[in-house]
């Protein structure tokens, strides 16, 4: 940015000018928002994972209730464990709960 000044007579004149730059980036901004969204999905995912694994056999509302994480946000990444094949759900729709694939994933 340039600064110009000039005086005349009794008044004066006062020029800002700039140039454009250009800025360049390695990665464009929305990869950056979409990688830390990303990684905050992805630690959500391995405390679900982490806690089905301390505590196997808990349904949604207890796992939701434990990790303080909302249940429809819990029901979404299961969906996602389960089409991974990294965990399943045991025993009957009242009384079973999701357990870890122990050949699947190794913590």
């Amino acid at each position: 940015m340039t600064f110009t000044y000039e005086e005349s007579g009794d008044s004066f004149l006062v020029s800002l000018s700039y140039q454009e730059q250009k800025i360049s980036s390695a990665t464009p901004p929305s990869e950056g928002i979409n990688e830390g969204i990303n990684e905050g999905i992805n630690e959500g995912i391995n405390l679900l994972l982490e806690s089905i694994q301390r505590t196997p056999g808990k349904q949604v509302p207890q796992i939701s209730q434990d990790i303080g994480i909302p249940t429809k946000t819990i029901e979404r990444w299961i969906a996602e464990l389960k089409k991974q094949g990294i965990i399943e759900y045991l025993g009957s729709k009242k009384n079973g709960g999701y357990h870890a694939i122990s050949n699947k994933y190794q913590s």
